[in-house]
């Protein structure tokens, strides 16, 4: 991008001390070619920066760029602790730590059987013969 930027100076001043068409032509498509791709960089900020359209924004200037690399980076995870309490700040090591984390945390633990309604019910209060009785009649 930096070549076209000198590439579009040099060719302006030279169009402007000799005015030959060709020279004009190829600055104009070349000016077109670098706000294609000013378009493409700043269409793509705009989305990772949370801004909904260029309306929102100054121009494209450092600043909004910068922006969009802050917000970008919030966005990562930089290190997490493996299950032996070890600093992991390697990016493949942390999606392995993050998948075996949320894999164990929602693992079920329904075990089914009799055992287990056993145990749940066991111990609890229950009504007398008499007061049930009572409830079941009119």
């Amino acid at each position: 991008m930096k070549d076209l930027e000198s590439d579009i100076v040099e060719l302006e001043t030279i169009s402007e001390t000799t005015g030959d068409r060709g020279y004009i032509e190829i600055l104009k498509e070349k000016k077109m070619a670098l706000a294609n791709l000013l378009d493409v960089k700043v269409q793509g900020a705009l989305v990772r920066s949370r801004f909904l359209n260029t309306n929102e924004m100054d121009a494209p200037t450092s600043f909004f760029f910068g922006l969009e690399k802050k917000n970008g980076q919030r966005r990562v995870i930089h290190s997490l602790l493996s299950g032996t309490g070890q600093e992991i700040t390697e990016p493949s090591q942390i999606r392995r730590r993050d998948v075996s984390f949320y894999s164990t945390l929602y693992t079920s633990e329904y075990e089914e059987g009799e055992t287990l309604s056993e145990g749940f019910c066991n111990g609890l209060p229950q009504v007398s013969e008499e007061a049930n009785s009572q409830l079941e009649g009119p």
